[in-house]
């Protein structure tokens, strides 16, 4: 039977093979507490998500994500505004015009005529965006932190919105992090990426359960 989790955002996670493989582990190695373990699976599910948040990827982490998250704000402003002479100025606020072009994915769209802006804004206004890398990405900062996940600081330095809600259950502990950054829920990668981290940490606990059978074997002497 498979076990999904819906979210009141409209987001669903299959989590059929991490509970298989919790499962499977906890009748392996009966933890005796039961918090920290599940402590554990968020924290490995958790450090996924942030690695693969947005400027982050599936291939691309730390500085790397660092650097792509800024050419593509750069990107952003070449899209919408291009310099011009004084006289031909349209508008000066170049951040403001770049962040009306947004959409509520938090997509820019390429404008056919670009607007017209002082050739001495773009170069201030790329700097003050690139600033901005990460700021989703800590939305899970609050969980991070709870969980003992470390983030670099070009994320944490945004202290953006978000929350961890720990409840004991009869079973152990539900955990529950929640990216409380305004166009979270509408960015198109987000629910793949967190549904390839529950994914991993599925597999990282088959891995574990297999070595423990394995060695389970070995000193039986069947093996």
């Amino acid at each position: 039977m498979s076990a999904v989790y819906r979210t009141d955002d409209g987001f669903s996670f299959d989590l059929t093979d991490f509970e298989r493989a919790a499962k499977r582990l906890i009748n392996e190695r009966a933890p005796r507490d039961m918090e920290r373990f599940w402590r554990t699976q968020a924290k490995g599910i958790l450090r996924e998500i942030i690695k693969g948040t947005s400027p982050g990827g599936r291939a691309v982490h730390g500085v790397a994500a660092k650097r792509r998250g800024e050419m593509a704000l750069i990107a952003d402003v070449h899209k919408v505004v291009e310099g011009a002479p004084k006289r031909a100025v349209e508008e000066t606020d170049v951040n403001a015009v770049v962040d009306a072009a947004r959409n509520s994915r938090g997509r820019t769209k390429r404008r056919d005529r670009k607007i017209k802006v002082p050739r001495g804004a773009i170069r201030p206004a790329i700097a003050e965006r690139k600033k901005r890398v990460g700021k989703l990405a800590d939305g899970w900062g609050a969980a991070a932190k709870e969980l003992g996940v470390r983030v670099p600081a070009w994320q944490s330095r945004h202290r953006s919105p978000g929350r961890i809600d720990i409840t004991a259950t009869r079973d152990g502990v539900r955990i529950v992090a929640t990216n409380q950054v305004r166009y979270a829920s509408e960015h198109g990668s987000l629910e793949k990426t967190i549904q390839r981290a529950i994914d991993a940490q599925a597999d990282k606990l088959d891995r574990q359960a297999q070595f423990l059978i394995e060695q389970a074997a070995k000193q039986s002497g069947f093996n």
